[in-house]
């Protein structure tokens, strides 16, 4: 499908004063405030965060005993409470367990057996008092059917900031008396990233990637909690890994192994490898991938001073959910798109559109390769080749070979594991620990930290 486009390509003129180089970019914007900065200072504050949530382990892994005890029980569930995405992700990514227990909608008889992950945090910017105000609303939402659920003697495991919480005069006392709490609140968040003053002060830049991060490090001390009561739950395994599905097929519904077991993992062994797994792929990100990613906020620079338009590529099951709109220079430049199920309000695909030379594509994914049908079909990527409008790939790098872009392609390894799951499990045929979420919402929020209220 590639060697097509190569032909294209040939015997089409590219128009040099429309086509900015990386290099020109870099050259143009240093002469205005350095853009870089501000994600420099972003992908620092993260690798903060992350050795803020090593320190929640005993909570994490508290949570994670008692929803292991109650997980055995063959009728129990597990009830999310939260953005829409965040079901998605805990169900269909590598790693994933108990997938078939996740209930979509809160169910009509709670028991005593289900467990209740509570996810308190906001999924996009607060800019005012009527963000603050919906906000507060939701809130209220989720904490009420928090209540019902422990009067039923369901447990509820809360995902916050407290720092959000103080001040949004909520009924707290469900999450205070009947919850365990992990607190996600930021120590010396980063200025450019705050609310306004009169509002929380942390903001959904730091706290998603977070959230998630912490989601999946409570994961994988739920599967140690688990050996420790004699059972080896059943991961998910990637279809890259398991391509015809046997595994898939064999395990399917089936909570726990009766084919193998483990030895029981000792509490906080798992979680702390998968917070030094994601503080390691930051460290990636912060070096070998900060050129691409400085050349990246140069074109974004660049279109925004031009008052561009900067089309949105997204996928998986969370990133589509949580595209800020208006959020650069209060100009709405980003149409978001997604080929994926998505609730997300004002999604414009990039299909069947125009893009001008002079616009700029953002492409997230994972490992899927750039210029794959994953992307469009033959006629729209063709046509795409045709206008040359540069596009930066924020991409496992391992599926994409730098012959197979443009010049004016820019491409970001998002530094994930074949597979997408990166914490080795000794004895057991799967890994744990999918990066793939995090690594987008990371460098979504990196290359856009310049730009965002």
């Amino acid at each position: 499908m590639r060697a097509p486009f190569v032909t294209i390509l040939s015997i089409v003129t590219l128009s040099i004063i429309s086509i900015l180089t990386p290099r020109d970019l870099a050259a143009q914007s240093s002469l205005r405030t350095d853009p870089v900065q501000a994600a420099e200072v972003y992908l620092n504050q993260v690798q903060q965060n992350l050795t803020q949530l090593q320190s929640n382990l005993p909570t994490i892994t508290s949570a994670a005993e008692t929803a292991a005890g109650k997980l055995l029980h063959p009728k129990s569930r597990i009830i999310i409470l939260a953005p829409p995405g965040f079901d998605h992700e805990l169900q269909t990514r590598p790693g994933a367990i108990f997938p078939h227990k996740i209930a979509t909608q809160i169910p009509e008889s709670p028991s005593r057996n289900d467990i209740a992950l509570l996810i308190l945090i906001p999924t996009q910017p607060v800019n005012n008092t009527a963000d603050l105000d919906q906000l507060r609303k939701t809130f209220t939402a989720r904490i009420e059917t928090a209540r019902t659920l422990t009067a039923a003697g369901s447990s509820v495991i809360t995902f916050t900031s407290i720092a959000w919480l103080d001040g949004l005069e909520l009924d707290l006392s469900v999450i205070a008396n009947s919850s365990d709490i992990i607190d996600l609140t930021l120590n010396n968040p980063v200025p450019t990233m705050q609310a306004p003053d009169a509002l929380p002060r942390a903001t959904s830049t730091h706290l998603l990637p977070l959230t998630t991060a912490a989601l999946w490090t409570y994961n994988t001390e739920l599967f140690a909690a688990c050996t420790r009561h004699g059972k080896l739950p059943v991961a998910r395994q990637s279809f890259e890994i398991d391509t015809r599905q046997k595994r898939f097929y064999r395990y399917q519904n089936q909570s726990f192994h009766h084919d193998r077991w483990l030895d029981p993992i000792p509490p906080h062994k798992l979680g702390k490898a998968y917070i030094n797994q994601l503080k390691s792929l930051t460290r990636d990100l912060q070096t070998a991938s900060m050129n691409d990613i400085q050349q990246s906020i140069y074109q974004i620079d660049d279109a925004v001073h031009r008052n561009a338009t900067i089309h949105l590529k997204t996928a998986g099951p969370l990133l589509p959910h949580f595209i800020p709109h208006n959020n650069i220079h209060q100009n709405n430049i980003i149409l978001a798109s997604n080929n994926l199920t998505s609730t997300t309000p004002n999604i414009q695909p990039w299909l069947n559109k125009n893009p001008h030379p002079n616009d700029l594509i953002m492409v997230l994914a994972d490992h899927q390769p750039a210029w794959s049908e994953a992307f469009g079909d033959y006629d729209e990527l063709t046509r795409l080749h045709q206008t040359h409008v540069p596009i930066i790939w924020a991409l496992e790098a391992y599926n994409t070979y730098p012959h197979e872009l443009e010049p004016t392609d820019i491409l970001i390894d998002k530094f994930g594991f074949v597979g997408d799951a990166r914490l080795n499990i000794p004895n057991y045929d799967t890994n744990l620990g999918p990066t793939s979420s995090f690594s987008s919402l990371l460098i979504y929020h990196t290359l856009l930290a310049p730009f965002t209220h």
